[in-house]
């Protein structure tokens, strides 16, 4: 069926799914993934309780389920830059977990803002922030225009100085 309308009644975040409650009583409730959010999501933060959607139907395993769920009001934040951690890192790429929550973003070095004498500094915990990008890899996101902002051993204020000048150029 095409074109319902509903709202988010419940978001189970750690699990990547929803459940929307539609029809004209909204007593009924249908599950939707994540990834049947159409266009991909760019955050899954954005996902609210009570955001109003629109959604086709389909069958999984032949249950009931909502497909090409689109966000009716704009519940995406204007600004996509988020402040990120690195979790899992090996020399030149990683991935990293947005303080809003969102996992999976993947960090590669040639998409740094920073100065690449400075990269030696990066590591796990480390912290950076960027722009997100959804990535080809369905549930992923990619990390852009990052800036590294905190490693765990830190800069001396001098590298930091330097650093500092080497990205205003």
């Amino acid at each position: 069926m095409q074109d319902q309308q509903g709202f988010i009644d419940q978001v189970i975040k750690d699990k990547d799914y929803v459940f929307i409650a539609y029809r004209s009583t909204h007593h009924e409730r249908i599950f939707a993934h994540f990834k049947s959010f159409a266009g991909g999501l760019l955050h899954r933060c954005t996902i609210q309780e009570n955001a109003p959607v629109t959604f086709d139907t389909d069958t999984d395993d032949g249950r009931l389920c909502a497909v090409n769920v689109r966000l009716i009001s704009s519940a995406e934040p204007n600004n996509n830059q988020v402040e990120a951690e690195i979790v899992n890192w090996n020399t030149t790429w990683g991935f990293a977990r947005a303080d809003c929550g969102c996992r999976n973003i993947y960090v590669h070095t040639s998409h740094f803002l920073t100065a690449p004498e400075y990269m030696h500094h990066l590591d796990v915990t480390s912290r950076i922030v960027c722009d997100l990008k959804p990535s080809r890899k369905v549930g992923y996101l990619e990390a852009r225009n990052i800036e590294l902002i905190q490693t765990e051993g830190g800069l001396s204020a001098e590298e930091k100085q330097k650093w500092q000048e080497t990205i205003r150029k």
